[in-house]
């Protein structure tokens, strides 16, 4: 099947470094950056699922992740090409608070 929905990996530095992974193939301290952040959670929820596949729910075992090439698109435009595929934690805290109060924004 094309189009593997498979989890992001972190990047080789922060495996080398031992840093450990949550479910989603993000480092833990990245998703760290979230959980002590309750304020944070809804639009954190809001990203998971705008970066979900279509119809994910169809395939087995249902995942929220995004399509490897969407990720690989999307680490790109953020960190340019020749980089690792995981976000520095502070980097996704800062991009969930700016969508954040971009959809605050929106509302007025």
């Amino acid at each position: 099947m094309s189009g593997c929905h498979g989890p992001a990996r972190p990047s080789p530095e922060a495996t080398q470094a031992g840093e450990g992974t949550a479910p989603g193939g993000l480092p833990s301290a990245a998703l760290a950056e979230i959980a002590w952040r309750p304020w944070l959670w809804a639009p954190a929820a809001v990203q998971l699922l705008r970066l979900a596949p279509n119809r994910w729910w169809q395939h087995f075992p249902p995942r929220l992740t995004p399509t490897r090439e969407l990720w690989d698109f999307r680490m790109e435009t953020l960190q340019g090409s020749g980089h690792g595929n995981a976000p520095d934690p502070a980097e996704l805290r800062e991009f969930i608070e700016w969508t954040s109060r971009m959809a605050l924004w929106r509302r007025r």
